[in-house]
């Protein structure tokens, strides 16, 4: 089931309402599968939640383990808007605002909230951007 196209995590079924599913998963950075993270003590790891929508939610039950999956380009997707767009963002509003001449205070004000305009228009946008962004669950045969 997983190929180079798919990201895919496990995780269990903590809860069910209606078409939603409530999903515990185990994130971990990049250090934690990294052999020698217990000798530099820079792994870290930590439990989510997510919530998942799925069509027909009867066909799990709280405690089962499931993959949780989704398209490799879907990630990069949200990385370029969470990391790439507001960097560029910032960074324009700076250096416009350094060429017209602006105090850098004010200069580094007006990037702060700009940014943070951007992030309310994201979270405005998350019905539509849910859509898109859509995480998949399957059950694992156990």
């Amino acid at each position: 089931m997983q190929n180079k196209h798919t990201i895919h995590h496990d995780a269990r079924i903590v809860r069910i309402e209606g078409n939603r599913v409530e999903v515990q998963m185990m994130q971990q950075s990049a250090c934690a599968s990294c052999d020698a993270a217990g000798l530099c003590r820079s792994h870290e790891s930590k439990m989510r939640t997510l919530v998942v929508n799925v069509p027909d939610a009867s066909s799990f039950q709280e405690g089962d383990h499931v993959w949780l999956h989704t398209e490799v380009k879907l990630g990069m997707q949200a990385s370029v808007l969470a990391y790439v767009v507001p960097l560029v963002v910032m960074v324009a509003v700076l250096a416009g605002c350094g060429m017209a001449g602006v105090p850098e205070g004010v200069s580094a004000m007006a990037a702060l909230c700009v940014l943070g305009l951007y992030f309310v228009g994201l979270y405005a946008m998350r019905g539509r951007l849910s859509r898109k962004f859509e995480i998949k669950i399957t059950n694992i045969q156990q």
